[in-house]
């Protein structure tokens, strides 16, 4: 059985009516019309969902709403809230597989969310970076339930005035892992 609200779907992630402010201070934010979606279409009854790069919360405050904040776990490198665990996405080992993952992983080369060096935003290059997100993928596999889903969030980047298919490439390491588009 799948979450939904009286089974009526949305086309558009845009047809949310609830107001969930985002940290202005915190960059990196997603709107939470993504998670909102993605936990109302994908999350099973009493499934888990996980969001492997916590940010400023907003995957738990979109659960929260829900009333699936008690299967929600949020892991970050840089725990900025209660609610969030440390946790690297590329070690980090879930008591119980999870239904659903949310994945919107740092940028490389846009904001640096600090001096580690397992942390994405420190990849020096593109190919580094992959290869780190790659990490992320096979971390991922391990503590995803066989029919769960995964949703990455990675968008393109810019080089020298030029767009690199970054959310492209990265799809593409994790599809080598066994993930499906």
């Amino acid at each position: 059985m799948r979450h939904s609200d009286n089974n009526n779907w949305s086309n558009s992630i845009f047809c949310m009516n609830i107001d969930l402010k985002n940290s202005s201070t915190f960059h990196g934010l997603y709107i939470p019309e993504i998670p909102y979606q993605f936990i109302r279409r994908f999350l099973p009854e009493n499934g888990i969902v996980w969001d492997c790069f916590g940010g400023s919360g907003t995957t738990y405050r979109v659960a929260e709403y829900l009333g699936v904040q008690d299967r929600c776990i949020l892991t970050d490198l840089n725990p900025i809230e209660d609610y969030i665990q440390y946790g690297d996405a590329t070690t980090h080992t879930l008591e119980q597989k999870a239904d659903l993952i949310m994945c919107h992983p740092p940028y490389h080369d846009i904001v640096k969310y600090s001096d580690k060096p397992e942390d994405g935003s420190n990849q020096g290059s593109i190919e580094e970076f992959l290869d780190w997100l790659e990490r992320v993928a096979i971390n991922i596999k391990n503590n995803i339930n066989k029919n769960g889903v995964v949703i990455l969030v990675l968008g393109n980047c810019y080089i020298d005035g030029e767009e690199k298919t970054l959310g492209v490439w990265g799809k593409d390491r994790f599809c080598k892992h066994g993930f499906k588009c």
